[in-house]
């Protein structure tokens, strides 16, 4: 009941459901995990973590709990979050959301092939993970590999075609490649999606500039 009451935004109420659990049962590591994403919701990431330290205590191996920690002590800027997140996946390697989190923070920090890895196992334990496939093609880019880059942008644009972010991924990947009437076929449909796109109209005019048309 804790559960759907905060996953239907009802948090006052799903704590005061979590907070009755652990006054009759201390040892309930899922209550404490669930105190902290509470936390999390109302952007009380230091508490978050407080209670994210009493549910690894009493389960030392409850990998979603490290997991959990890790994200709120990301956005403590705790560079422990890293620590975490490689416990969480030593006690199990097949979420896909421990490696998506991980490439997120090792892109952060500059280190782009190891990004892509976590990328490529987060896709492999899910292949229409569409937040994983889009930041790899992000990555793939920002390391020059613009044919595996354009390969994830038409599967995100295939998988998700109604975002208009994925759309402008694309085309910035065939402007650079040269491409630049195909990168505005992209911006278009990106457009298309949301008119007051900043980006995708800032985008097209270049390709047409690079192109040498008027715009």
């Amino acid at each position: 009941l804790a559960v759907v009451h905060m996953l239907s935004g009802r948090l006052d109420r799903s704590r005061k459901i979590v907070d009755s659990i652990i006054t009759e049962n201390r040892n309930s590591s899922i209550a404490f995990d669930l105190r902290g994403v509470i936390h999390m919701k109302n952007a009380n990431f230091s508490e978050a973590v407080l209670a994210f330290d009493s549910a690894i205590a009493i389960n030392p191996d409850f990998a979603l709990a490290y997991y959990n920690r890790a994200v709120a002590k990301r956005y403590l800027d705790d560079p422990d979050a890293m620590n975490d997140l490689n416990k969480a996946i030593e006690i199990d390697h097949d979420i896909k959301h421990i490696y998506f989190t991980r490439a997120i923070i090792r892109k952060e920090n500059g280190d782009l092939e190891w990004a892509l890895e976590d990328y490529d196992k987060a896709i492999i334990y899910d292949s229409s993970y569409a937040d994983a496939i889009y930041n790899r093609a992000f990555t793939l880019k920002l390391l020059g590999n613009y044919d595996d880059a354009l390969k994830d942008a038409e599967l995100i644009t295939a998988l998700e075609p109604e975002t208009p972010e994925h759309w402008n991924l694309k085309g910035n990947i065939h402007l650079l490649f040269g491409d630049y009437m195909m990168a505005v076929n992209d911006y278009d449909k990106a457009l298309d999606l949301q008119y007051d796109y900043t980006d995708a109209l800032l985008n097209r005019g270049l390709a047409y500039i690079m192109n040498g048309q008027p715009m």
